[in-house]
């Protein structure tokens, strides 16, 4: 069930991702609404069905963005397994500093691709 959520949601934002990539300006970059379906899966306690979710997003991203093969489902995977290696709670609930996790995750991330 939680890999079906992630899935749906996250295809849904790759969808608006693509749109939104044509219609910003080119100094404005594109955002990736993705990775914060991978910071969210990764305080999730399922850590298969998360982890084959952030997987197979990774590769539709790479279908849909058409970059080198298999990047995206390392890069996601990679961050999926930092941030529930080191900052995911054991109890299940979710941490008040997730947002900045996310915030400074996402500079890491963009800065390597």
């Amino acid at each position: 069930m939680i890999a079906c959520f992630l899935l749906l949601s996250g295809l849904v934002l790759l969808m608006v991702q693509t749109s939104l990539q044509f219609l910003l300006p080119p100094w404005m970059g594109v955002p990736d609404f993705i990775f914060l379906v991978v910071v969210h899966a990764a305080f999730l306690p399922s850590l298969l069905q998360s982890g084959v979710a952030v997987y197979l997003l990774g590769i539709s991203m790479d279908a849909t963005i058409g970059s080198l093969s298999g990047i995206y489902p390392v890069l996601y995977l990679e961050t999926f397994a930092l941030i529930k290696f080191f900052f995911a709670d054991a109890s299940g609930r979710e941490p008040t500093y997730k947002a900045g996790l996310a915030c400074i995750f996402y500079l890491v991330f963009s800065a390597s691709h």
